[in-house]
């Protein structure tokens, strides 16, 4: 519901936050190409199934100001990605671990390393260049990727998934009824 995204935005206007609507489908490729007109230090990209707590965002910006690799921080994502299996073909990242984003999965509340993010990432808008300095691999989806290897090819990042309380919901980066 767009008039829902746009109201909850309005509340942090003061805080340089704004929303983009548009009838056009800029695809998966497509709003990282419009963030690299932002005039902020900060870009946050919130899939749309995803609800954030009241105060990930901040957490977020700490998490990257602490980290010196941090190139993108988020709520979930992939890590110990396996390598080709046995006839040379790179197995689906599916059989990788999954970095939990609520308790009581998610075991550790402090940040974890991750091999790429999903459904969120907040990076400084400097570093979205980086994933436009090759051609992606394909435009249809595969961002998630694309951002993440081009972060740690051209600037040397890393991806984490920000570290949360456990006790309190305003710290993750899914709210409990998302």
């Amino acid at each position: 519901d767009p008039e829902v995204y746009e109201n909850a935005v309005g509340e942090f206007q003061r805080d340089n936050v704004h929303f983009f609507r548009s009838s056009k489908n800029f695809k998966y490729h497509g709003r990282f190409q419009l963030a690299l007109q932002a005039d902020s230090e900060y870009v946050a990209f919130i899939d749309d199934d995803i609800v954030i707590g009241a105060d990930f965002l901040r957490r977020c910006r700490e998490t990257m100001e602490v980290t010196p690799d941090a190139g993108e921080v988020g709520i979930y994502g992939w890590r110990r990605l396996p390598g080709p299996d046995k006839d040379g073909k790179t197995e689906r990242y599916i059989r990788g671990e999954w970095a939990e984003a609520l308790p009581p999965e998610r075991k550790d509340p402090g940040i974890a390393e991750v091999d790429f993010l999903c459904g969120f990432h907040f990076l400084r808008q400097r570093h979205i260049r980086y994933m436009f300095r090759e051609e992606p691999w394909t435009m249809s989806t595969g961002e998630d990727f694309q951002l993440a290897f081009a972060l740690r090819k051209y600037g040397g990042l890393r991806a984490y998934v920000v570290p949360i309380d456990p006790k309190d919901p305003r710290t993750w980066g899914l709210s409990e009824d998302w």
